[in-house]
Order: C-alpha cells, then sequence, then structure tokens
C-alpha cells in the first residue's frame, strides 16, 4: 500500500483550504499515510496585471 502522497495545489487560500481539507481527509481515514502540499504557481498567479484571457 502507498504510505506517501504529494498533492500539488496552488498557492491561494482557497485551494490551500482545499488540500488541506483532504490531506486530512485522507490521513484520518488511511492511518500511516503521510500527505504532504507542495504549492505550485500558474502563469495567471504569476501575470495579475493582465486579464487572464490576454494571458492566452
Amino acid at each position: 500500500m502507498l504510505d506517501r502522497l504529494v498533492i500539488a495545489t496552488r498557492e491561494s487560500p482557497l485551494a490551500l483550504w482545499q488540500a488541506r481539507f483532504i490531506k486530512e481527509a485522507l490521513e484520518a481515514r488511511h492511518p500511516g499515510l503521510v500527505v504532504s502540499l507542495l504549492g505550485m504557481r500558474t502563469a495567471g498567479d504569476r501575470w495579475l496585471s493582465t486579464p487572464l484571457s490576454e494571458v492566452g
């Protein structure tokens, strides 16, 4: 059985909350499973001054 899992997530407050929620649920349901979060930034996160429709 899998003993480690990495969840990649955007670093926005909502995405982090959702990832933490799933992390806690998985760890509660599967004792011994270690879940870690990997924060990521998208192009849309980096170019906040440009509308997403123009980024492409």
